[in-house]
């Protein structure tokens, strides 16, 4: 599929990133990678690497998010539902699971979701890292 070979892409690239760079280039693709249509797609291996790329965003933008609160919320919907993946450690995809907990431990997630006052979120997070 063309679109996954281009998250694919894109991943490798933002996985190269540093944080201190000038990411005022990265402003229009992170806006794209938060769009509806990735961050909802039906497709599993999309939604996957959209949250691959998306967290590499909020690690290269930290502190400052280019989201919107509400934005906000439907990115880390996506990274917490990705994270169940580490339930299943022989699946193909698990180290792409692993990449979004290790990168949500870089960026200190949490403390974006108390900021947010995003409780309900917090605790969906803790409950899936948890259970």
């Amino acid at each position: 599929d063309d679109l996954v070979k281009r998250l694919r892409e894109v991943m490798l690239q933002l996985s190269q990133q540093e944080q201190d760079a000038d990411h005022s280039s990265l402003t229009s693709l992170a806006e794209a990678l938060a769009s509806p249509t990735l961050v909802r797609h039906r497709d599993r291996d999309v939604k996957l690497l959209t949250a691959c790329c998306l967290v590499d965003i909020l690690r290269i933008f930290v502190p400052d998010a280019p989201y919107s609160r509400e934005q906000l919320f439907d990115v880390f919907t996506l990274l917490i539902q990705q994270l169940r993946g580490l339930k299943t450690t022989d699946s193909p995809s698990f180290i792409r699971h692993f990449y979004v907990l290790q990168r949500l431990a870089t960026v200190k997630c949490s403390v974006i979701l108390v900021e947010l006052e995003a409780e309900d979120l917090l605790s969906e997070l803790f409950q899936t890292l948890f259970a």
